[in-house]
């Protein structure tokens, strides 16, 4: 192999090193700081110190469902709170919410169509 090409594939290689290095580093810190969006289930990684759940989604919640939903509203709080584009369109997180507990369902036949959407669909069916 010649010099040439050792120099080249040597600086390729710490070019390589260098660039992921310092996107690991941007992303760990991106995340890290002011809390991040860590989404860890309770009891996991660094405990809020304001509340997950406010006394109006907490009494909104069903008792039923209060334990059940207490690590949605947490990731609402979350994201709320920390997501960096704010303000956070509270719409689409609802319709996103929604479409992914369709998808959970793994049936390709359930999903979700918001109403536009439900609008065009249901358009075509009246013969207009």
């Amino acid at each position: 192999m010649s010099n040439a090409l050792k120099v080249i594939l040597t600086l390729l290689v710490v070019g390589i090193i260098a660039v992921g290095s310092f996107a690991g580093g941007f992303v760990t810190g991106h995340f890290s700081s002011f809390g991040g969006l860590s989404l860890a289930p309770s009891g996991q990684g660094p405990s809020p110190t304001i509340p997950t759940t406010s006394p109006g989604q907490a009494t909104s919640t069903p008792a039923d469902y209060q334990t059940l939903f207490a690590p949605f509203w947490e990731a609402w709080n979350l994201v709320h709170q920390n997501y960096v584009d704010q303000p956070v369109d509270d719409v689409a997180l609802m319709r996103g919410a929604i479409s992914g507990m369709m998808q959970a369902l793994g049936d390709k036949h359930s999903t979700y169509m918001d109403p536009q959407t439900y609008q065009q669909a249901n358009q075509e069916l009246a013969g207009e």
